[in-house]
């Protein structure tokens, strides 16, 4: 009795485990669809889903600034654009830094940067606009909500004001 109560055990922690492992390898939405997200949300007055919308879309959007940027300086030491008097070797430079920003990205990246943000979304993102509707959404919600954000409220500038009722 007691050997099959430890063979349960142990093939629910290893299901539980391999449910965890699967979780965290399915690939993140791209940043678009997040901020999107937070924004429906945030039109919804679901400012609790706002501000989680609104915080893993600046995320993703950083975390693919910054692995473009490292991609972008490792391609360029591997990978220098010679400039000579034929055109046709500079093109094939230009080909093998693709290739190795493709490679560096991986799959899900790749496809984020082959098909870019809408200018719309760039524009928001530049401007700074997400920040501004998760200020908002942070005014919204209650306090007990933001300790676990990914912004906290001194780093956000939030004010815990409760807004007027």
């Amino acid at each position: 009795m007691a050997a099959g109560l430890r063979l349960l055990l142990w093939t629910t922690a290893l299901l539980l485990l391999l449910l965890l492992l699967r979780a965290s390898c399915e690939p993140e939405p791209p940043f678009e669809a997040l901020y999107a997200a937070g924004l429906e949300a945030h039109a919804r007055a679901d400012f609790a889903g706002a501000v989680r919308g609104l915080e893993r879309a600046l995320s993703a959007e950083r975390r693919l600034r910054e692995k473009r940027a490292g991609c972008g300086r490792r391609c360029r030491r591997e990978e220098p654009l010679e400039a000579g008097r034929d055109p046709l070797p500079l093109a094939g430079a230009f080909l093998r830094r693709a290739r190795c920003l493709r490679a560096c990205l991986g799959p899900e990246d790749a496809a984020a940067a082959a098909a870019p943000a809408g200018q719309e979304v760039r524009a928001d993102f530049q401007r700074r606009l997400p920040y501004s509707y998760l200020q908002r959404a942070y005014i919204q919600v209650p306090p007990r909500f933001c300790p676990g954000a990914l912004f906290p409220p001194r780093a956000s500038g939030c004010l815990w004001v409760s807004p007027p009722t």
